[in-house]
């Protein structure tokens, strides 16, 4: 038998425990007590039954991971390894994770109890729902930067809208930390200005998902102001957070699909769109074109000026109708007038001087024919008495 110092002991004793894979992964199911946080975050816990107790330790890195606040009396598994302290020789449980060893059906009916009061209060109301925007142009997103989610967000939407501005507010998704920056995180970026909220996280286990089945953050979503869509884990995974949220979708990349449109479908639309206008604006214009058209035409017929000048032609051609219609008549009543008054004065003189009872002088001399008398001519007219009358030839001239 070999002699070993109590170092030795502990470091062997150790060792095995460590090369064990029985206990390098295991779970121990019991109640908490004498739970202690240190400054440092680590928690130190024993975990009790009817007969028995273990010490329990959990760093800071595990802590912050926890679905839950842990508290004394809690029933609970714990997962990790079974290790020994060699300092002073005291084997503890260097846990992992704690799980809640709540009853599936009391959890159910908790579940459908806070669900009521919740759509009591209307928040789960559809009148409640406020309507996505159709082009956002900043999306926020609520969820923990540790996982796949904003990589695969970022890929939906580079894809299909890039121009969108997407803006992260960190938080943790699962454990007690979680149930304090959610809310937190939602109510920021409902104050950023962004057009709509992701709140997101990625697929996990049912008891992954309690925080978003919590009172207070389905009454943080539901008090948001700015459109939110919720994508907690995969479709068969719903939350009180779903039913609270505007809209649903199974997945985080599904959220970003919903809330953005595919660029190469708006460019569809918008090429049929201003095909459309470019054809309603050429057929417009060859309306109006046409209208013009008709309306010249009838400005033109009925232009003032055009009957004005057609009047001026009409009255024109009139009064040179009248003109030559009232030359004719004047010359030929003057050629009448003059061949009555030829004959008349032929006739007049003849018969004066036939008679022997007038003598007509011209320049003192005796006229004996009406061919010696001219326009204008002073005669002078003696009777038989002796009575001399002076006269003037008054011969109408030929027009």
């Amino acid at each position: 038998m070999g002699i070993l110092s109590v170092s030795e002991l502990n470091h062997i004793v150790s060792a095995t425990l460590s090369s064990n894979s029985k206990f390098s992964t295991i779970g121990v199911k019991g109640e908490i007590s004498g739970l202690k946080k240190h400054s440092s975050g680590h928690m130190y816990f024993a975990l009790k039954d009817e007969n028995a107790i273990i010490n329990c330790v959990m760093f800071y890195d595990c802590v912050k991971k926890l679905r839950f606040a842990p508290k004394d009396g809690d029933n609970v598994t714990v997962v990790g390894a079974v290790e020994i302290y060699e300092k002073n020789g005291k084997y503890q449980i260097k846990a992992r994770e704690i799980i809640q060893n709540v009853q599936p059906k009391q959890q159910e009916n908790d579940f459908e109890i806070l669900k009521q009061e919740l759509w009591q209060m209307g928040v789960f109301d559809p009148k409640n729902k406020k309507k996505l925007p159709e082009f956002p142009q900043k999306i926020a997103v609520v969820t923990s930067t540790d996982g796949a989610v904003i990589y695969d967000i970022k890929k939906v939407l580079q894809r299909r809208f890039p121009s969108v501005k997407l803006c992260v507010f960190k938080a943790q998704v699962q454990g007690a930390a979680a149930l304090k920056q959610l809310p937190i995180a939602i109510h920021e970026a409902d104050k950023s200005g962004c057009d709509v909220i992701i709140l997101a996280r990625g697929g996990g286990a049912e008891l992954d998902f309690s925080v978003f089945n919590s009172r207070e953050l389905a009454i943080a979503v539901y008090n948001c102001f700015t459109p939110i869509v919720s994508a907690i884990g995969h479709e068969i995974n719903t939350t009180l957070c779903d039913y609270a949220a505007d809209v649903r979708a199974a997945t985080p990349s599904e959220a970003a699909e919903i809330c953005v449109p595919d660029k190469q479908e708006c460019k569809k639309q918008l090429d049929f769109i201003m095909e459309r206008i470019n054809y309603a604006f050429s057929r417009n214009i060859d309306v109006q074109l046409n209208m013009l058209k008709s309306f010249s035409q009838k400005l033109e017929d009925s232009n003032p000026c055009n009957k004005l000048k057609q009047d001026y032609e009409q009255c024109k051609s009139l009064a040179d109708r009248l003109n030559n219609k009232m030359l004719r008549c004047v010359m030929r009543e003057s050629e009448n007038l003059n061949s009555l008054y030829a004959r008349l004065c032929q006739t007049c003189i003849n018969a004066v001087a036939g008679a022997g009872t007038f003598r007509v002088l011209k320049n003192g001399e005796p006229i004996k024919n009406i061919n010696e008398l001219e326009y204008g001519d002073n005669i002078l007219i003696c009777d038989i008495h002796g009575e001399n009358r002076p006269a003037v030839v008054c011969k109408k001239r030929e027009v």
